[in-house]
């Protein structure tokens, strides 16, 4: 009854076999990269002088953030690091923006109608 369930081409392996299933691969379409999904929202980020002045921005109250963290930490300044953590709360809304930007950009499909 149990080997009615299986597949033609599991049966056909036999129980001493080796079997070792993927479930939810779909061999027709290719992985992208981690790396090739950066580039491209790098490349759709640096197309477009608005996203890229507030990527600019992030990137620079980023910097400063840890610099600020570093040197509170370094000197004890308890001032300096809550003011490092305030700074890293506000390029988590600067990245906000950043991706309300880029999703407003999308065009409609067939699943999005509105985009």
């Amino acid at each position: 009854m149990a080997s009615q369930l299986l597949p033609q081409h599991v049966q056909d392996l036999g129980p001493h076999k080796d079997v070792s299933l993927d479930f939810g691969r779909d061999e027709s379409k290719p992985r992208l990269r981690l790396s090739v999904k950066a580039a491209k929202w790098l490349r759709t980020i640096l197309s477009d002088p608005s996203t890229r002045n507030l990527f600019m921005f992030l990137l620079i109250n980023l910097s400063f953030a840890f610099v600020e963290l570093f040197y509170g930490m370094w000197t004890n300044s308890l001032g300096l690091i809550s003011d490092s953590f305030h700074m890293f709360f506000d390029c988590t809304a600067l990245l906000a923006g950043l991706v309300a930007t880029l999703v407003s950009r999308w065009r409609a499909n067939e699943r999005f109608s509105f985009g």
